[in-house]
């Protein structure tokens, strides 16, 4: 995903490029762990740093934020921080002790939160690790999510997900793996027919027909984002 704004200065920029993947099933959440939220109201990934943790709830606030957000419930942690893209473009593993002594900082006064977070910031790039492969339903035959689109759509990947976001009317549309794939065939030409017959080639689908109204409904949904308006 794409970090937008502030509120995870100066540790994350505005604009750089983060990799989140989904908590491990041994994997606990712990108060200092920088995770991916999804926000009920609007859809769209929230990356910010857990505070507080009470049963099937957590709090998060962002480093550069004064205040916090929540409860969030348990199933709407979409996943937890693990690369970063530097300057060079090159994808980095976030250094464990940035996260442990930034994660120090929260409950400071946000004036000196910042201030200590310079210092730490330049260390949060850790080292380098192997560029993030595509989810398997991607490599399919289909087209990187970030290339060959309209001017007016941007995509946002958190975890399997794919976010596709119509600048023109600030609609956000959330593709599964299986929806990200239909979407992809569809740019590429194919019919619901032929979409329904790549699928059960990949898939060893028993009944082509029972997904036919799935592709249906997921060729409707993401059909206005490339529309004109």
């Amino acid at each position: 995903m794409r970090i937008r704004g502030q509120s995870m200065a100066p540790l994350l920029r505005d604009g750089q490029r983060v990799l989140v993947a989904p908590l491990k099933p041994h994997r606990k959440l712990r108060v200092g762990d920088i995770v991916a939220v999804r926000d009920g109201g609007t859809g769209t990934p929230v990356l910010h740093r857990v505070i507080k943790l009470r049963e099937k709830r957590i709090w998060t606030l962002g480093d550069g934020n004064a205040r916090p957000e929540g409860p969030w419930a348990r199933q709407d942690v979409m996943g937890t921080l693990v690369g970063l893209q530097n300057g060079s473009g090159q994808w980095c593993r976030p250094d464990s002790k940035a996260i442990f002594w930034s994660a120090r900082t929260i409950r400071l006064p946000l004036p000196i939160r910042r201030r200590i977070n310079r210092f730490i910031a330049p260390l949060m790039e850790g080292p380098l690790m192997t560029r993030p492969k595509p989810a398997p339903e991607m490599t399919a035959g289909a087209p990187k999510p970030d290339l060959d689109l309209p001017e007016h759509l941007e995509t946002q990947e958190v975890g399997r997900e794919l976010f596709v976001h119509d600048r023109r009317t600030g609609d956000v549309v959330i593709l599964n793996a299986t929806a990200r794939v239909i979407w992809s065939l569809s740019r590429r030409g194919l019919e619901t027919g032929a979409i329904i017959e790549a699928l059960e080639e990949k898939y060893r689908l028993p009944d082509p027909s029972a997904v036919r109204k799935d592709v249906e409904e997921v060729l409707a949904r993401v059909g206005s984002l490339t529309a004109p308006i």
